[in-house]
């Protein structure tokens, strides 16, 4: 009996892809850059979680690396505008806020950022109000897809983890990590028709009341 539910955010309860493209085109309208700062991101982004370098840093080596492929001097406030940009373009996936208000049961958020932003996120989109809790890996020390992140969300609850159902963007990251961990894994695939063996997935979050209802 499946008595909570988690879910990944960017990506899978906000399009924060989408944000962070036109944040980015808006920077340079001039160049499409989007794939670059998007290689950038991950590269630095993913340094951080695995405590190599500073939040701060991820952000200041993204900055540098992009003007230097440019060849261009970096302004020293160009990702204060940029993450301006973004905020202003946080927008939720549609069947992210239906979905959440129609669940009937323990609803969380556990994400790989900082509190600050991921909350200011949930807030922004309208989906904060349908979240119980918010757990991302700067407070709990430790990252997806560490078995501990997912654990900790299980805890929060006082559930078993095969009584949680964990949802993500991520086959990676997200769904079979929460596998591993004991938790019932669900891949989000809203991009291609791929359906791997072991692996729950659906291609709507308005799929996952049917998915909760026979697990």
């Amino acid at each position: 009996m499946i008595r909570a539910v988690f879910f990944d955010l960017d990506g899978t309860l906000v399009d924060s892809d989408a944000a962070r493209d036109a944040a980015v085109s808006a920077m340079f309208p001039d160049r499409d850059v989007t794939g670059l700062w998007r290689d950038l991101e991950d590269r630095h982004f993913n340094a951080y979680l695995a405590g190599e370098i500073s939040h701060a840093d991820q952000r200041r080596r993204r900055v540098a690396d992009l003007h230097a492929a440019l060849d261009r001097p970096a302004p020293s406030d160009w990702f204060a505008t940029y993450l301006r940009e973004y905020e202003r373009a946080w927008i939720p996936f549609p069947d992210a806020l239906p979905t959440l208000a129609g669940l009937d049961l323990n609803v969380g958020v556990l994400t790989n950022g900082r509190m600050d932003q991921q909350h200011a996120k949930l807030k922004a989109t309208g989906l904060r109000d349908h979240v119980k809790a918010l757990l991302t890996s700067h407070e709990l020390g430790v990252a997806k897809p560490a078995p501990e992140a997912f654990h900790a969300a299980c805890q929060t609850f006082c559930v078993r983890p095969d009584e949680v159902m964990y949802v993500g963007d991520r086959l990676d990251v997200d769904a079979r990590p929460a596998i591993a961990a004991g938790l019932r894994g669900v891949w989000l695939n809203r991009h291609t028709a791929d359906q791997p063996g072991g692996v729950a997935t659906i291609t709507s979050l308005l799929q996952l009341p049917h998915l909760i209802d026979i697990a």
